[in-house]
């Protein structure tokens, strides 16, 4: 199983994306701020792509399965995550002088809790949902 989280900066503030894609099962699951978007099962997924519409802009998930892994990665509107946050924030209106924003773009490894199966970060040290110690 694979899993990959990104923070897409939007108009209205920031959005949690997160993937999980599992090769044998050949389910893909989509989600956005807590809420599933896209749940698809091909037996033996070899991979490829899964669209879905966040505030109006095109998202697109790509999953490539290879011989060392899975690599996913996600597109907004053609840009990757954090081109698309600085673009939306030079078409954003100007600051007063002085003042400074940052993007700060961070991916966390997850995995799934055995006793509650919800996705944690793994620099927990217990289950963000359930509270069970060494949760993996």
């Amino acid at each position: 199983m694979s899993t990959k989280r990104w923070l897409v900066q939007m108009e209205d503030g920031v959005h949690e994306v997160s993937a999980e894609h599992k090769y044998w099962s050949g389910q893909c699951r989509i989600v956005v701020d807590g809420q599933i978007v896209d749940d698809s099962h091909h037996f033996l997924d070899t991979g490829g792509n899964h669209q879905f519409r966040l505030l109006g802009h095109v998202c697109t998930l790509t999953v490539d399965v290879g011989a060392f892994g899975v690599d996913m990665s996600l597109l907004v509107d053609g840009m990757e995550p954090s081109q698309f946050s600085r673009t939306r924030l030079a078409a954003a209106p100007a600051r007063a002088p002085g003042a400074r924003e940052r993007v700060i773009e961070r991916q966390v490894v997850v995995a799934r809790c055995r006793y509650c199966s919800e996705l944690t970060p793994v620099d927990l040290p217990a289950c963000r949902h359930c509270g069970a110690p060494n949760y993996s």
